[in-house]
């Protein structure tokens, strides 16, 4: 072995060059060179040894210690093509210790100083390494103060450097940077690669002395990272600040041809991740860390505590990437960008901000930022925490006329303004790539006194493709949104997820697990999603487009407001735009509360060569509202929703209960559609509408419902009730169903059309103290025709009035050269109603329906009336601007009376007009009962009366068609008198016959009146 030593000691005031080198005689080469500017207090030593026995090879030591100034640089070099610098600088110091190391190789080398300087004016330590355009670099210094700083240097392979730095002072700073450039520019072209990343961390502090106490690396080889562990940053009165980043281009670009001939494409990407404060007492600690590579370049920040007094505190992460292309030659122009970024934000007094994890990356498969176990804390001021990601995209071919383009977005956040302030997140994340854009956030919790708080999720979509040449122009958008909000005093949140996206399949907003609580302010949960999309074809004249929405929301206004929602959700896609809210609780004392869900979509078409025009619209909804003192609301589930096979909103489970206030609870779904035909001058249409709902208004109001749901689409509308309840003091409350439906044609040249509308309704009420409702089912549809049907119904009121019935109807109006020459109507209708002291109306079914004809009935039917009167029965009619009226009713009345009548009544249309009623029963005082029939030109009539007793097994029926025709028959017992009366205008005649008095015992009684071509006819037996 052979070895060449060379030693050196000095000390005074000295300004020494110094260069030590070795070769092996085959090309390898290793120096290193020693450069001293040092006071005459400082003493230098150092020891050079070579080696060539082992390969060729240099090591080194070196030591400075003393008081003053000093400049002392030591260079590096190796035949493997890298060079490396070490640099410690102190100005004035009180003392100054340092130790160094160093070993080289001709491929290889790996340094270590250890440097110590006290009370300088300013100081400095600097390590760098470079190899064929890559480079590393550690830095740190302060002024007027002291700094320990540990760094090294390692190049094999790769470049890496380091720094373990301890600093007090003014502006205390150190970093760390690695990367590459390659530049390579020939005539009229130029190639560019490179990547890079850094990380930093720095103090100021303008009334006294800041620290910093950091760990920091940075290296470069096959990718360039950062790290940097950030133990303790402090000021009193100034800035904090810390970050980490890296980014990478690539980019060719050939512009030999000139303009026309130019020639673009590359792309370049950048992430980084920090932390900050500003104020009073700031202080910084966590762990940063950047990176570029194959996969993408990324940022992250672990264990991040950011905090102060009267400033800002702040961390984030965030990330992007832009790509371009440019063929002139071809006529193609395209790019793209996409960035994603997360935050957490704390801005007034006593702020104060942790993370266990910040992260935001870009690459192959997309951007994305995350932040991870979030807390922000703040008083008097406010409290920010978000996640977000974008993308937009574009592409211009000018051969062929051709412009495409999209965007996308998404983001969730948390805020709270105001006084004592806080704010907790499991996750925050937003991310764009190939299957969409999307934001999430997790374990949300927000918390003032006397602000407001609000979270959030959204996202959007945005696209175009116009063809120039073709005349085309394509385009769509859509969006989703979710939230939580609330403002006032003692303000408070909670929500497992909120969520956002949009993409391939469609976009949608997501809140699960959601709580708000205020106090005299107002609370607010909701979703929401939209979609939008149009097409034109210019040469053909051709226009589509459509549009749709969806939403579904929660609301408490007033005092002592709370809400909470297991699931909000809102989504549009191929399959249709829905929102759904679940597991839905909203309670208030004094305000209002309300929970809500809709639907609605719109599509239209424009052919303008031939003048067609088609359209159609549709939509669906169902709330819940609670107004006035101590409101309450829970809904198992609210949804609305539009799409391919209609539109619908759904209620299940719904409670509300309310005093001295109103309390509401409604579904409802409707359809819209149109052609019109220019040329020929032919417009047709029609809609369609379904609606369910209960309501109670006044003092101690409640409602429950098992199902409010309504829809409409290809098969028709409808909406339905099950289960529902409702009670009151002292107001009233209503129960309805209602369905409907109209359409028509009309032809300009000719003036002829028709028009035709069909109906069908549901209701239930109580009016008065101690109001009460409850139907098991409640529905109504119109498609073919309009129904609604009601099973179990009940309505009771004391002291008040109560009511239920079911009635349909339908009309038909035909016009010739533009004058109506025809209206033919129908209807049915059943039902019972009462008011007085006690009043009960109910029935086990009501039905009504209107097609080709109407009918109505109501199985069981009852009234009750103590102290007043009501009345029961059934009705049906019809209506020919041609022809005569025609009427037939059967009824049961009761007159300033205490009774109860019952029944099975129905009425139709389908043979005229026709009612009736079977196993008719009556007990109590003041009752009449009557079946009546009208023609138009004759009728006939029977009715009793009872003022005291009992019937049952009672008949009633009455007919008005081609003629007339009324029966009434029964049991009874006590004090009747039944009535028959008939009368005809052709031929002229008039007949009538009676009975009456008192039955001890049963009777059978019964009555006929009829009219027909041979007169008019009475009979009682």
């Amino acid at each position: 072995m052979i070895s060449i030593t060379c030693l050196l000691i000095f000390q005074g005031a000295y300004a020494i060059d110094m260069h030590f080198s070795a070769s092996d005689g085959s090309g390898d080469r290793v120096s290193i060179w020693d450069s001293y500017n040092v006071d005459d207090d400082v003493k230098v030593w150092g020891k050079s040894s070579a080696g060539f026995g082992e390969g060729l090879k240099i090591d080194d030591i070196r030591g400075l210690a003393g008081p003053g100034s000093i400049y002392a640089v030591q260079g590096y070099a190796g035949s493997g093509g890298y060079v490396g610098m070490s640099y410690i600088y102190a100005e004035d110091a009180s003392q100054t210790l340092a130790r160094g190391s160093a070993h080289l190789t001709p491929d290889a080398l790996g340094v270590v100083q250890d440097v110590s300087i006290k009370d300088a004016e300013m100081s400095a330590v600097v390590s760098t390494a470079d190899r064929c355009g890559r480079g590393a670099m550690q830095h740190a210094f302060v002024g007027d103060g002291s700094l320990k700083s540990t760094q090294t240097i390692s190049v094999n392979g790769g470049i890496a450097t380091s720094q373990d730095t301890q600093m007090v002072g003014y502006l205390p700073t150190a970093f760390g940077t690695a990367g590459y450039m390659d530049v390579n520019m020939g005539p009229g072209t130029l190639n560019l690669q490179g990547e890079g990343a850094a990380v930093a961390v720095s103090s100021l502090d303008v009334a006294g002395p800041a620290t910093v106490d950091c760990k920091l690396a940075t290296g470069t080889g096959n990718s360039a990272w950062a790290y940097g562990d950030i133990r303790y940053a402090e000021s009193d009165l100034g800035a904090v600040g810390a970050a980490a980043g890296a980014g990478k281009i690539d980019l060719e670009a050939d512009w030999t041809g000139g303009l026309p001939g130019l020639f673009i494409d590359g792309y370049g990407e950048a992430a980084a991740a920090g932390i900050g404060a500003i104020g009073l007492d700031n202080e910084i600690k966590g762990t940063l860390e950047a990176r570029t590579g194959d996969a993408g370049t990324s940022a992250s920040g672990r264990g991040i505590e950011a905090s102060n007094r009267e400033g800002i505190v702040a961390a984030a992460a965030a990330a992007g990437n832009l790509g371009v292309g440019v063929d002139l030659q071809n006529g193609i122009i395209g790019g793209g960008a996409e960035a994603a970024g997360v935050g957490i934000l704390a801005e007034g007094r006593k702020n104060e901000i942790t993370s266990e994890t910040l992260a935001a990356g870009t690459g192959f498969y997309g951007t994305g930022a995350y932040g991870g176990g979030i807390e922000a804390s703040n008083r008097v001021g406010t409290v920010v925490a978000a996640a977000a990601a974008g993308g937009l995209g574009g592409i211009v071919d000018l051969q062929n006329g051709f412009i495409g383009g999209g965007a996308e977005a998404a983001g969730v956040g948390v805020m709270a303004e105001g006084r004592r302030n806080w704010i907790a997140s499991d996750v925050l994340a937003a991310g764009t790539g190939w299957d969409g854009t999307g934001a999430y956030g997790g374990g949300i919790e927000a918390q003032n006194r006397e602000g407001a708080i609000g979270a959030a999720a959204a996202a959007g979509g945005l696209g175009a493709g116009i063809d120039l040449q073709n005349g085309f122009i394509a385009g769509w958008a859509e969006a989703a949104g979710v939230g939580v909000m609330a403002e006032g005093r003692r303000n408070w949140i909670a929500s497992d997820v909120l969520a956002a996206g949009t993409g391939w399949y469609g976009t949608g907003a997501y809140g699960g697990g959601i709580e708000a609580q205020n106090r005299e302010g107002a609370v607010g949960a909701g979703a929401a999603a939209g979609g939008l999309g149009a097409d034109i074809d210019l040469q053909n004249g051709f226009i589509a487009g459509w549009a749709e929405a969806a939403g579904v929301g929660v609301l408490a206004e007033g005092y002592r407001n709370r809400i909470s929602s297991g699931t909000l959700a809102a989504g549009t896609g191929w399959y249709g735009t829905g929102a759904i809210g679940q597991d839905i609780e909203a309670s208030n004392k004094e305000g209002g509360v309300a929970a809500a869900a809709a639907a609605g979509g719109l599509g239209a078409s424009f052919d303008l060569q031939s003048g067609f025009i088609a359209g159609g619209a549709e939509a669906a909804g169902v709330g819940v509202l609670a107004e006035g003192r101590r409101n309450e609301i829970s809904s198992g589930t609210l949804a609305a929703g539009t799409g391919w096979y209609g539109t619908g909103a759904i209620g299940q489970d719904i409670e509300a209960s309310n005093k001295e206030g109103g309390v509401a609870a409604a579904a409802a779904a409707g359809g819209l559609g149109a052609i019109v035909d220019l040329q020929s001058g032919f417009i047709a249409g029609g809609a369609e509408a379904a609606g369910v709902g209960v309501v109670a208004d006044g003092k101690k109001n409640e409602i429950s419902s098992g199902i409010l749901a309504a829809g409409t689409g290809f098969f028709g509308t409808g909406a339905l009730g099950a289960e529902i309840e409702a009670s009151n003091k002292e107001g009233y409350v209503v129960a309805a169903a209602a369905a409907g439906g109209v359409e028509g044609a009309f032809d300009f040249n000719s003036g002829n059309g028709i028009v035709e509308a069909e109906g069908a309704i549901f209701g239930a009420g109580a009016e008065g103290g101690e109001n009460e409702i409850g139907v098991g089912l409640v529905a109504a549809r119109v498609g073919n025709s309009a129904d609604v049907i009601a099973i179990d119904v009940n309505a009771r009121s004391i002291e008040g009035a109560a009511g239920t019935g079911v009635a349909a109807g339908n009309a038909e109006l035909q016009l010739t050269g533009g004058t109506p020459t025809s209206l033919v109507a129908e209807g049915s209708a059943v039902g019972a109603g009462g008011i007085g002291a006690t009043a009960d109306a109910s029935a086990d079914l009501l039905m009504a329906e209107s097609g080709d004809s109407t009918s109505a009935s109501g199985e069981n039917l009852r009234l009750t009336v103590i102290e007043g009167d009501g009345i029961i029965g059934a009705i049906s009619g019809t209506y020919d601007s041609s022809g005569p009226d025609r009427v037939a009713s059967v009824e049961g009345d009761v007159t300033a009376g205490s009774a109860m009548i019952w029944g099975d009544f129905s009425a139709d249309t389908s043979s005229s007009a026709s009612a009736s009623a079977e196993n008719v029963g009556a007990v109590g005082t003041n009752i009449y009962l009557g079946s009546y029939a009208d023609d138009g030109t004759a009728y006939s009539e029977v009715y009793s009366t009872l003022g005291a007793g009992g019937l049952n097994f009672g008949e009633m029926e009455a007919y008005a068609g081609d003629s007339t025709q009324a029966k009434l028959k029964y049991k009874v017992v006590g004090n009747y008198q039944i009535v028959a009366v008939a009368s005809s205008s052709n031929p002229p005649d008039f007949d009538t016959d009676s009975d009456g008095g008192w039955a001890m015992t049963i009777k059978d009684v019964s009555g006929e009146a009829w009219t027909d071509n041979t007169g008019a006819h009475a009979d009682v037996i």
